[in-house]
């Protein structure tokens, strides 16, 4: 995985494992997925050729999400499933389970909070690769800027975690990350920069999706949407994204384009 510090960066990886199920099995599976009328309860992947890549499924218990489990193109296997854990009102850890190798523990992501409820500390972990661990650690004591400082640490097996990098978030008014910077380069040249819609996000609602500034996987951000990401010190690499909607002003589907033209193309269904 990268060591990206925003997820939005990750969210555009393409599911290319597939496994072996009763595709009867799965589809029962799918029946008995539950949530709140409005919540989010599918998001299907499609690429720029028009094919399926894969299928999101959520399903939740309460205002809080259980589990995200992504399926094939034809939903006759599934491919990962994330399991979510909370303390109180915050998540608290995600794990990613491969499923294709009996639930093989792939990841899991621990968040530790301060006594505000602000994200302290988010730690990767990979079981089966400890060298492959790293942490974002949280510091707001320049809150009041809406700044926020982020250090990375990435794991060395023989030296234990190691300082790789640091970085300024700034946010806007809903706490969602509006850009990022070198933690020592000037505050007008940020090496990201978001924009974001005025509708509502999927996981608007869902418990614990405020938390946190790590964006899983498109549809699940804080309250709105990002329409575009903008290096500006690199214009190849935006990235603009272009929404349809409901009646609840949630997205139905959302069309990704970079330097390339169309590459990603999600649409998203409500229980």
């Amino acid at each position: 995985m990268k060591k990206g510090i925003i997820g939005i960066v990750n969210l555009f990886v393409v599911i290319l494992l597939t496994s072996c199920s009763s595709e009867s099995n799965t589809i029962n599976a799918i029946d008995s997925y539950t949530g709140q009328p409005g919540f989010l309860k599918s998001a299907k992947f499609i690429t720029n050729t028009g094919d399926v890549n894969s299928n999101h499924y959520y399903t939740y218990i309460g205002n809080k999400i259980d589990k995200k489990i992504i399926y094939n193109a034809t939903n006759s296997a599934v491919l990962f499933t994330h399991v979510y854990e909370y303390q109180s009102d915050k998540i608290s850890k995600m794990s990613i389970l491969n499923s294709s190798s009996t639930n093989f523990v792939n990841s899991v992501q621990n968040f530790t909070y301060d006594e505000q409820n602000r994200v302290i500390e988010h730690l990767f972990t990979y079981p089966n690769a400890a060298d492959e661990n790293y942490k974002y650690i949280y510091n707001y004591d320049n809150i009041a800027s809406n700044d926020i400082g982020v250090k990375t640490y990435n794991n060395s097996t023989s030296s234990g975690y190691i300082l790789t990098k640091e970085r300024i978030i700034r946010t806007n008014a809903n706490d969602e990350v509006l850009s990022y910077r070198d933690a020592l380069a000037t505050i007008d040249n940020p090496t990201i920069v978001y924009q974001y819609d005025i509708k509502e996000s999927p996981m608007k609602d869902i418990i614990g999706f405020s938390k946190n500034y790590t964006n899983f996987a498109p549809g699940e951000g804080k309250f709105s949407n990002v329409i575009s990401q903008v290096n500006p010190n690199a214009s190849a690499e935006s990235i603009t994204v272009a929404y349809e909607y409901n009646d609840a002003n949630k997205p139905t589907k959302a069309t990704y384009t970079n330097n390339d033209g169309v590459y990603l193309i999600v649409e998203f269904t409500y229980f």
